[in-house]
């Protein structure tokens, strides 16, 4: 089920894959509020970060993949 979200998720325009956190905030740091990415996390435990933007600037989470759902972490 896990390879199958991240194909899927591999085939979406937000999908940046292994761009850093600066590279994201480089990114979307001339964007609209609403505007985000999906990409891969930089720390093992987690699988994908998810950067936005949010009140004019750029903000980050990670998300989560626990029994087959996701979901995200305040970080």
């Amino acid at each position: 089920m896990m390879l199958m979200m991240m194909m899927n998720v591999c085939q979406c325009g937000w999908y940046w894959g292994s761009l850093s956190f600066d590279d994201a905030e480089a990114r979307l740091c001339d964007l609209a509020d609403g505007s985000f990415l999906v990409r891969d996390s930089s720390d093992e435990r987690y699988i994908l970060s998810l950067s936005f933007r949010s009140q004019s600037g750029t903000h980050h989470t990670r998300i989560e993949h626990y029994k087959g759902t996701c979901g995200h972490l305040h970080v």
